[in-house]
């Protein structure tokens, strides 16, 4: 009942602004141009304590470690908002935050509606959209996208300031990864209720898509780097090419033995398709080391950065072998934790690659492209999509590689 009374005055506070008010938002392309908002404040300055008491008498009362985190992330930045002398900026993250409740009528509505019935579908509907739309797009481009809150909160020339600010931004963003947890669980609910109708959640569905989908990235690396052609680019096309290659044979091979019922099922490698496997992740981290490569071509401490890049390769490389390895050789005591170690051998050299291309890339393409690679870590933790979630990881690969181009352009 408390958190329906929030999202009602939140919803009401936000529509009096849009209509007494200035558009809260209103940024260039950069995120550089920042409008003066409102000369009252008065509906947010009555909400924001209630928003604050909910969620700490919450905090003590829910047994969700997850909501006792968003209740944290929440209440910093509410309390930043009556200590921020600026009240046009404190007010935009406020704004921004609070418009995330919209959704939180239709979730608190499903528990007073009759299940399977038409109103408690369409509600479902309603929810998921409000909660897509307010808390993972608009709220990625207004504070996460935009970066406004490093670059007109986080004060560096005042200590005082900068610790209570860097509060707020570590809050803001963690609010915002909590947002994409659940929409993914929620995708998850949703796509096993799809699945139970449509029989397309199978391996060989999977790796029938996954051998094509890869070589998308070629044409688009082309299209991406001939408005801007120079030399360097050869490695990276080299590496896309590479890996499309080594992708399509991996998947493909998977699925003919699938549709030939060599197999029922594929859930990790063994001696029939170990030279694939092997094959797909050298050329997955020579892909890595390329993208470093192209990036920084024209940098001062290219040589010094190649070295640490491939250094951390080729450690994951041998280490991806010494696992495979074991596996052929003791399955039974190995199989229970090999895609697991398998991740974290390749997570290590990818982390490196991320924040070195992030490091060298203007605010408009790292922050997407960090935030690509969390969503694909959470994909991995989550399995959103069961068997077709590495599906959906190769489109997200596509992303990426349209940020790598595009960062790779301007370097």
């Amino acid at each position: 009942m408390s958190l329906f009374i929030i999202s009602i005055f939140s919803l009401i506070s936000c529509i009096y602004y849009k209509i007494l008010g200035t558009t809260p938002i209103k940024l260039d392309v950069y995120g550089n141009e920042l409008l003066h908002l409102f000369e009252s404040l008065h509906p947010f300055d009555i909400l924001l304590p209630f928003v604050c008491s909910h969620a700490c008498i919450d905090f003590f009362i829910n047994k969700s470690y997850e909501l006792k985190l968003h209740h944290v992330f929440v209440t910093i930045p509410a309390i930043y908002y009556f200590f921020y002398e600026d009240k046009n900026i404190s007010s935009i993250i406020s704004y921004s935050l609070l418009k995330t409740e919209f959704s939180s009528l239709f979730y608190v509505l499903k528990f007073y509606l009759q299940k399977k019935s038409i109103a408690y579908n369409i509600n479902n509907i309603l929810f998921y959209l409000t909660f897509f739309k307010f808390r993972i797009i608009d709220m990625y481009n207004e504070l996460i996208y935009s970066n406004i809150i490093y670059n007109h909160v986080i004060d560096t020339s005042s200590i005082t300031r900068i610790i209570p600010s860097i509060g707020v931004f570590i809050a803001v963003n963690g609010l915002y990864l909590l947002n994409v947890y659940w929409f993914f669980i929620i995708n998850k609910i949703l796509y096993k209720s799809i699945a139970k109708t449509m029989k397309i959640d199978t391996d060989s569905v999977c790796h029938y898509m996954c051998s094509y989908i890869y070589w998308v990235n070629i044409p688009l690396s082309i299209y991406i780097y001939s408005h801007n052609p120079r030399e360097k680019n050869i490695l990276d096309i080299i590496g896309v090419t590479a890996l499309s290659i080594s992708s399509y044979y991996y998947h493909d091979d998977i699925y003919k033995r699938l549709k030939s019922q060599k197999i029922t099922e594929y859930n990790i490698p063994n001696q029939d398709n170990a030279v694939f496997f092997i094959n797909d992740n050298f050329f997955i981290n020579l892909r890595g080391f390329l993208i470093v490569a192209t990036n920084y071509y024209y940098h001062p401490y290219f040589l010094q950065i190649i070295t640490m890049s491939g250094f951390f390769h080729m450690i994951s490389m041998y280490n991806i072998i010494i696992n495979l390895f074991e596996l052929i050789v003791n399955p039974e005591d190995v199989k229970h934790y090999f895609l697991n170690l398998h991740n974290i051998c390749n997570a290590f050299p990818i982390a490196v690659d991320v924040i070195l291309i992030c490091s060298n890339s203007p605010n408009d393409i790292a922050i997407p492209f960090l935030f690509i690679h969390i969503a694909m870590a959470l994909l991995f933790y989550i399995e959103p999509f069961y068997k077709l979630t590495h599906v959906v990881f190769h489109l997200c690969l596509i992303t990426q590689n349209y940020y790598v181009c595009k960062s790779s352009i301007q370097t």
